[in-house]
């Protein structure tokens, strides 16, 4: 493992463009965020599965989740190919750019569903509880791809993107449950907890979940609701 500079000592020179820091932080949890990522990615084709035959959505959102899923799927083969070629020769820099493109184009595909859901809805009379499991799923890939989003936000932020409560330990760093948690929270109460945004593209971030989440439970919830 790479050595940690002491307090106050100025930081070693940049390694491929990264901050020494942010790089070694990366290094230490690559296998864990593309595990993340992976898990985010099986969730993205559930949902894709699901509701292409969702008898709820008008047949013209179905098809378009379809359209959806086929245009990411051939984009995230070629990325993850790359990005595996960058990280196994040394070239970190650029496989953390692609890791994440890869988690833009994911994202993008999670907006695109939540987008289908709301305006593709058809009038017909459906039982509400047949949305259930749908809105699970959707929750659980926005919050897989977000905290991927944090952990990365926050391991290249200078000082880091969140401000975490204090501990005892100075050594300590968060790792996938911190951010899980991080992620979780912000779907569930619409914003931060414990763990405030610091940096500009943490709360760019967390108000693209926020939104998100607030489409998926009140605008879908209401209108569940109003076909009881």
């Amino acid at each position: 493992m790479p050595d940690h500079p002491a307090p106050g000592a100025p930081r070693s020179a940049p390694r491929e463009g990264l901050p020494h820091a942010a790089t070694t932080r990366i290094e230490r949890s690559g296998t864990t965020i593309a595990g993340l990522v992976v898990a985010a990615q099986v969730l993205a084709i559930i949902v894709s599965l699901q509701l292409s035959v969702a008898a709820y959505l008008e047949e013209s959102a179905r098809f378009g989740i379809h359209l959806a899923e086929v245009v990411a799927v051939s984009l995230y083969v070629v990325i993850a190919v790359a990005a595996l070629v960058a990280w196994r020769t040394r070239r970190h820099r650029l496989a953390v750019r692609l890791l994440r493109l890869y988690l833009a184009v994911l994202t993008l595909q999670l907006v695109t569903y939540v987008l289908l859901l709301v305006v593709g809805m058809s009038r017909a009379q459906d039982q509400p509880l047949w949305y259930l499991g749908d809105l699970v799923s959707v929750l659980l890939l926005d919050i897989a791809v977000f905290s991927a989003w944090y952990w990365i936000v926050d391991s290249l932020a200078p000082g880091g993107a969140f401000a975490f409560p204090p501990r005892s330990d100075t050594h300590w760093e968060p790792g996938l449950v911190d951010y899980v948690f991080l992620s979780f929270n912000t779907t569930a109460t619409f914003g931060p907890t414990t763990e405030m945004p610091v940096d500009s593209r943490a709360k760019l971030a967390m108000m693209l979940q926020t939104t998100l989440a607030l489409a998926v439970l009140i605008v879908l919830a209401s209108r569940i609701v109003s076909r009881v």
